[in-house]
């Protein structure tokens, strides 16, 4: 069986998000939505081929 939806919205987690998601090679959406992370987003992220859906990082404090 292989991830291909991670919806980890509205946890209130805190920190900047693991690179270690770019592992989930078979992940289509990852929704990380409604939480206190910060930080940039890994660029390993972007170069997931299957991420073809969506990445639902609203309301999150991103930059770079």
């Amino acid at each position: 069986m292989q991830l291909s939806i991670l919806s980890l919205r509205s946890n209130a987690f805190t920190g900047g998000i693991l690179a270690q998601l770019s592992n989930l090679s078979s992940l289509h959406v990852l929704d990380l939505a409604r939480n206190c992370l910060t930080g940039s987003i890994p660029p390993a992220l972007g170069d997931l081929k299957g991420m073809v859906q969506e990445q639902n990082i609203n309301h999150d404090l991103f930059h770079g």
